[in-house]
């Protein structure tokens, strides 16, 4: 079989997977109910993404990798998907959630294939940082990645297209020898062409959503990737915070506005910028439209020149968050005035109901 028609398999496999998958959810009525936090106004059942995950798992315990250990990455990938299934199926307290997703973090880290030589040559010469702590560092960035994609996976398309798009940026901007070299080009287009054949049934009208077992599993797979891309120099530190930026600017931002007010970050809510948009009357297509073209007109143009002038990189990245960062804040503003003048409007109109009456 030509090694082109690989993706293409990958894809039609987790169409398929989806389609049998699909009436046994509804059986076991793992299901996501409408709610005053959700963005969707019917029933719509959950854990679709788990047929990207045993894609997934069947490949790395067939797949030797360089770039990463696959023993390490599998047995991540597992802790993560059980965690989230188990979450699908009978709910789980965030606090002991946390606990679980770190563990994997750790395994990922520590265990797959890690080497604390090629984080230390990014960092100035001036900033002398033990092995503990840049260990410290990866296992907070990744256990940040697989959470912000829970946070983000609110809206029909939204995740898996920023995993899709993830992907097929690190495969258009990375160097390809290396990425080829290390088997991190078949990892990296298997994840793309498993989560592409699961689209269709999330958008643009949602038969399925991912479930927190397959959006907690996709930001381990995508943290996964960028580590072992870093580790053999395909991408540099830069590109990695460039290629997930728009769903990490949204995420970390809504936090920190979150904890500046006073409120529990792990709380379920609708502050996210796109959660913004659909509430003030966007539609869930044009929210994806938005981000896509924010990923291909913004990030992958930034991601090109980082490649073209690698000197200049950070450079770029912080163009790219900060260009971000105005737009999710004139999102939020417009988004609370317009919702504020809605309800100033409701009001006024529910007294002149009253006086009437």
């Amino acid at each position: 079989m030509p090694e082109w028609s690989w993706p293409c398999v990958g894809m039609l496999c987790s169409w398929l997977g989806c389609a049998l998958l699909l009436p046994a959810l509804r059986h076991l009525a793992i299901e996501d109910l409408p709610g005053e936090r959700r963005l969707h106004a019917q029933t719509v059942v959950r854990g679709g993404g788990l047929i990207i995950v045993l894609g997934m798992l069947v490949v790395l315990w067939q797949l030797p990798l360089s770039g990463i250990g696959s023993v390490g990455l599998l047995l991540a990938l597992a802790l993560v998907a059980a965690t989230g299934m188990l979450d699908d199926v009978r709910g789980m307290n965030a606090w002991l959630k946390l606990p679980l997703l770190t563990c994997a973090a750790v395994l990922l880290v520590l265990v797959a294939g890690f080497d604390h030589d090629w984080l230390s040559r990014w960092l100035p010469a001036w900033l002398p940082a033990p092995d503990w702590l840049l260990s410290a560092m990866l296992v907070l960035a990744v256990l940040w990645l697989i959470n912000l994609f829970n946070f983000m996976d609110g809206s029909n398309g939204l995740a898996a297209s920023q995993t899709i798009l993830c992907c097929a940026g690190l495969l258009l901007f990375a160097d390809p020898l290396l990425l080829d070299s290390t088997g991190l080009a078949t990892l990296t287009w298997l994840l793309l062409s498993l989560t592409l054949g699961f689209l269709p049934w999330n958008f643009p009208r949602a038969r399925m959503f991912l479930g927190d077992v397959g959006s907690l599993s996709l930001g381990l797979l995508l943290a996964a990737l960028l580590l072992a891309a870093l580790q053999h120099q395909a991408i540099d530190p830069a590109m990695a915070m460039l290629l997930p930026a728009v769903f990490v600017l949204d995420a970390t931002a809504t936090l920190l506005l979150r904890l500046s007010r006073g409120r529990k970050w792990y709380q379920a809510h609708t502050d996210h910028a796109y959660q913004q948009l659909v509430l003030s009357g966007w539609s869930h297509a044009q929210v994806w439209l938005l981000y896509l073209l924010l990923n291909v007109l913004l990030v992958w143009p930034l991601l090109w020149l980082s490649r073209q002038w690698p000197a200049q990189s950070w450079l770029f990245c912080l163009l790219g968050y900060l260009l971000l960062c105005i737009g999710w804040a004139l999102v939020q503003q417009r988004c609370h005035a317009r919702t504020r003048s809605s309800s100033v409007s409701l009001t006024a109109a529910q007294r002149g109901a009253d006086q009437h009456v």
